[in-house]
Parts: C-alpha cells; structure tokens; sequence
C-alpha cells in the first residue's frame, strides 16, 4: 500500500524517511525549496539520540504536487 504524507516538513519527512527505509512505498508532499534540495541531496535524518541515517535522492519520493496523493491508501496530515 502506498502511503502519503501531506505537509512533509521537519515531523513528516521524519515520518517519511522511516517508512521509506522500511521498504513502504511513500509520498511526501511539501514546499519546493525543500523539494528541490532532497532531490539534488537526498534526505539525512537524525533522531533525539542522535542516530542518524542518509537516503540518497532516488530513495525519496518528495513532491509539490497534490495529486500524487491520489494512489495513496493511507494520507497523514
């Protein structure tokens, strides 16, 4: 199933990353500056403890365009 998160700042980019790395098709939707920066250097995310991760840009589905939410099953907000 494919999953959407619409508002993908710092919480669903968060949110995002993780389903990405758990292998669950994801789409996140959110500003273009943001867009264009994940797309040209992917997505790094640290958690409160420190850990932290990289996925490379063609690991991450970040787009401004609502209607890539329409073959979603699930939608967070």
């Amino acid at each position: 199933m494919k999953v959407g998160i619409m508002g993908a700042g710092s919480i669903g980019c968060f949110l995002g990353a993780n389903l990405c790395r758990a292998g669950v098709e994801t789409v996140m939707i959110g500003k273009e500056n943001l867009a264009k920066e994940i797309k040209t250097k992917g997505l790094k995310i640290t958690d409160l403890k420190g850990n932290s991760f990289q996925l490379p840009p063609n690991e991450v589905n970040y787009t401004t365009d609502l209607n890539d939410l329409s073959a979603c099953g699930i939608i967070f907000i």
